[in-house]
């Protein structure tokens, strides 16, 4: 949403490497292990947060534990993963595109949509209300690229 806010003045401005990767992390888990953390991708790819995921993944492997599953069988993947995997797909090829495609995003849809978006709290009408504020050629062609390898 518009806050209103007209005047103002940038201090700083954030810089720095966000680890970013799609390794898929759960293919180390083991009988008797299960990596969390940054050690089991819970970091989002494409932001390097972890904060909430870990708070939401907790959860998640709370509830598996009860449930006495083989430990290989966890899994944090979910369809914001899959988004980020064609994020990350199109800047391993054209990183240039990374802040224009960061900018699409806050500058055509509301901004509190945008947060829950990337804290993976959308529904997926919401999902689609923001990936169409994407620039649609180099999501399509890494949607192909990933449906036909």
């Amino acid at each position: 949403d518009d806050l209103n806010i007209k005047d103002y003045t940038v201090l700083e401005k954030e810089k720095g490497n966000i680890p970013m990767t799609c390794y898929n992390f759960e293919a180390r888990n083991t009988d008797r292990c299960i990596n969390i953390g940054t050690a089991g991708g819970w970091a989002k790819p494409s932001t390097g947060y972890a904060f909430k995921n870990t708070y939401k993944n907790t959860q998640s492997l709370i509830q598996f534990l009860k449930e006495e599953k083989p430990f290989r069988q966890f899994t944090t993947k979910r369809r914001h993963w899959y988004y980020d995997l064609l994020l990350l797909d199109i800047l391993d090829r054209n990183n240039e595109l990374g802040s224009s495609i960061f900018e699409s995003l806050f500058k055509r849809r509301n901004t509190d949509l945008i947060l829950r978006f990337l804290d993976e709290e959308t529904t997926i009408l919401q999902d689609l209300k923001v990936i169409t504020g994407c620039p649609f050629l180099p999501f399509t062609r890494a949607l192909i690229g990933r449906l036909i390898p």
